[in-house]
């Protein structure tokens, strides 16, 4: 399926979408969801992470991260932290079983990699395509 050559921003909606369900439906024999991978993979990255830096991050609600949250400590994956007693500060850490849950999330992600865009592009093709991306990145944060 091609799209307009000069829609870039239609283009990269159906690749993230392409990418999202495929990922989701990977994920799924493994008993977690494509929110719940990001919300590991990214409480992996910043080792103790607090809900609030959380939902900036995903730019969601504190209230649906914290909804989130539950599924994942009825998991097992994560854990809360108290700072210093105060029962407003709660930060956010993986359970053993939750970097277990990053490590297949992560081999999940290297498949896919492998499969599609390794299969679609030549390794000059991929940096060129890294760069042009971070240059998109970058102009959302100006």
């Amino acid at each position: 399926m091609k799209y307009e050559e000069k829609n870039v921003v239609k283009a990269l909606f159906f690749a993230a979408k392409n990418i999202r369900v495929l990922l989701a439906n990977m994920l799924r024999e493994f008993d977690i969801g494509f929110e719940q991978a990001g919300i590991l993979s990214v409480v992996k990255k910043n080792k103790m992470s607090s809900i609030n830096e959380i939902a900036a991050i995903f730019d969601k609600d504190k209230g649906t991260i914290s909804r989130a949250m539950k599924t994942l400590e009825a998991k097992g994956l994560i854990s809360r932290i108290h700072q210093d007693g105060d029962k407003r500060v709660v930060y956010i850490e993986l359970t053993e079983l939750g970097r277990k849950k990053v490590e297949i999330i992560e081999k999940v992600m290297q498949e896919i990699n492998e499969q599609k865009i390794d299969k679609a592009l030549q390794d000059e093709e991929k940096k060129a395509f890294l760069k042009t991306l971070n240059k998109i990145l970058e102009a959302f944060y100006e």
